[in-house]
C-alpha cells in the first residue's frame, strides 16, 4: 500500500512538471488588504447619512471594590448605583432594591424584577420598559433579565430604529429577525440574526462578570409601561418551550431594508439619540392610538390614563445623563 502511494506521488510529481507550465510558476504571497479610515468613514457617511460613530461611549467610573466589603448576593455597589442613577437621570419614581440575604438573579422577590448594572451601562435602556419589548418578551416566554447584553443591544438598536422611522413592530417581526439560543448554564438566552437578516453592527465588548452586577426594580408603571403591565413576566423560566412558528410577516424584507437605511452601528445610538428618538415616539403617541399587543387583546380602559401620562412627561425627557439635555433640539 505504501509502495503505491509512493509510485503515484511520484508520477503525479512527473506529469505536473513536465505538462503543466503552470506548476513551474511561482506563486507570489497574498497581500494584506486595508482600506483607509477615510474610505471607511465615506462609505458609512454615504449609506447612512452620517460619520462613523466614535468607539468611545462615556460610562460612570465604578469605584474600587474593598477586599474587607461584606459578602452580599451582588457585587452592586449602594454608592455606585446612586452615581447610576444620576448619571442616566433615572425617574425618581423607579425604584431600586439592593439584594440581600439570599436572594438570587433568577428568582426576584414577589413585585420586582431583576436589572443589572450593564442594562444601563453597556444596552442605556430606559424607563419606563417599552410595550414592544414587553410584548416580544411574553412572545418568546421570557423574562427581560434573562436577555444577554448583546441581545438586548440587538432588541433596543432595532426598536430605536423604528421610533426614528415611525416603524411598528410587533412579536411577529422579532421572530422573523432573530433566533433564540439558550445557554444551558444559568438560565440566559442569546438572540442571533437569522441568516440575512442582522441589521444592529458592531456590538461593543462588556465586563464577562455582568451577570454578577444585579439588582432589583418595583413593578409599577414607572418602569414598565402600565398598559402592558398584565403581559410582563417577571419570574424565569428555565423550559424551553416549543412553539410552532408563526409565518414570516409579508412585510418583513421591507421593515428589515427601511431599518438598514438608518446608522445602525451600535456606538452610533447613544444616549442623545435615544432621549430624541423615544421623545419622537411619545409624541406620536399623544395623537395615535397605542399598538395592539400581537394576539392579545388591548386594555382599552387605560389608554386615556396613559396619554395623560405621556403628555406630563413630555418635560420630563428620558432617564439620562444632564450633559445633553441642552442639546437636543425642542
Amino acid at each position: 500500500m505504501s509502495s503505491r502511494k509512493g509510485s503515484s506521488k511520484r508520477n503525479s510529481s512527473l506529469h505536473l512538471s513536465s505538462g503543466d507550465s503552470c506548476a513551474n510558476e511561482v506563486i507570489a504571497p497574498k497581500e494584506d488588504f486595508e482600506v483607509e479610515e477615510e474610505a471607511k468613514d465615506a462609505y458609512y457617511k454615504a449609506l447612512c447619512g452620517s460619520p462613523l460613530p466614535s468607539q468611545d461611549i462615556p460610562i460612570p467610573k465604578r469605584p474600587v471594590r474593598s477586599p474587607n466589603a461584606p459578602l452580599t448576593p451582588s457585587m452592586v455597589s449602594p454608592d455606585y448605583l446612586t452615581t447610576l442613577r444620576d448619571f442616566y437621570q433615572i425617574p425618581s419614581g423607579v425604584v431600586f432594591r439592593i439584594p440581600s440575604g439570599n436572594e438570587s438573579a433568577k428568582n426576584p422577590p414577589e413585585g420586582f424584577f431583576t436589572w443589572y448594572e450593564a442594562f444601563l451601562v453597556y444596552c442605556r435602556m430606559w424607563f419606563p420598559i417599552p410595550g414592544t419589548i414587553v410584548c416580544a418578551l411574553r412572545h418568546f416566554g421570557l423574562s427581560i433579565s434573562q436577555l444577554r447584553v448583546p441581545a438586548l443591544q440587538h432588541w433596543l438598536g432595532v426598536l430605536i430604529l423604528s421610533y426614528e422611522l415611525g416603524m411598528d413592530l410587533n412579536p411577529g417581526d422579532f421572530e422573523g429577525f432573530w433566533f433564540t439560543s439558550g445557554t444551558g448554564i444559568d438560565g440566559s438566552y442569546r438572540m442571533a440574526p437569522k441568516k440575512g437578516m442582522a441589521i444592529i453592527q458592531g456590538h461593543t465588548s462588556h465586563h464577562k462578570a455582568w451577570f454578577e452586577r444585579f439588582f432589583f426594580v418595583r413593578i409599577d408603571g414607572e418602569s414598565v409601561v402600565e398598559s402592558y403591565l398584565h403581559l410582563f413576566r417577571r419570574e424565569w423560566n428555565f423550559t424551553r418551550v416549543k412553539r410552532i412558528l408563526p409565518p414570516t410577516p409579508a412585510d418583513l424584507f421591507a421593515k428589515r431594508d427601511l431599518l438598514r437605511s438608518r446608522p445602525f452601528f451600535w456606538n452610533s445610538v447613544t444616549v442623545e439619540r435615544i432621549r430624541s428618538a423615544v421623545e419622537l415616539h411619545r409624541s406620536r403617541a399623544v395623537s395615535q392610538p397605542l399598538d395592539v399587543p400581537y394576539g392579545v387583546e388591548p386594555v382599552i380602559d387605560v389608554l386615556p390614563a396613559q396619554r395623560q401620562r405621556i403628555r406630563s412627561r413630555k418635560g420630563k425627557g428620558v432617564g439620562f445623563s444632564k450633559d445633553f439635555r441642552t442639546s437636543i433640539p425642542s
